[in-house]
């Protein structure tokens, strides 16, 4: 709801120039939170973080913090069956997250 964050996809130019540093197939193989001050967390890692900017998020930020090595193997194990669990979000989810995706990107 505060525009905070900008939804990429991987093969974006800006996500490149967003993760310096980060070779293409690494940066294909997760997920990346970027901050304006340069600092790059990836999978898992990023939970935390990402969970304190958005709005209520702060109790489950509090939670990842606590269990880093929970929420690893809970992001793990999510990438490996994310094809299984995407056959779950209904249609009408997608085309939405989709349209958000395409806004944020000014497409």
């Amino acid at each position: 709801r505060r525009r905070v964050l900008r939804p990429l996809p991987l093969r974006h130019p800006a996500a490149a120039a967003l993760t310096p540093g980060i070779d293409e197939p690494v940066r294909m193989s997760s997920w990346h939170l970027a901050t304006p001050d340069g600092t790059v967390r990836s999978g898992g890692e990023a939970v935390a973080p990402l969970l304190r900017l958005v709005p209520g998020g702060s109790p489950a930020a509090a939670l990842a913090e606590r269990f880093p090595a929970f929420v690893a193997r809970a992001y793990r194990w999510t990438a490996r069956h994310r094809s299984t669990l995407g056959r779950w979000v209904p249609p009408r989810a997608r085309r939405w997250a989709d349209r958000r995706i395409a806004i944020a990107q000014g497409l």
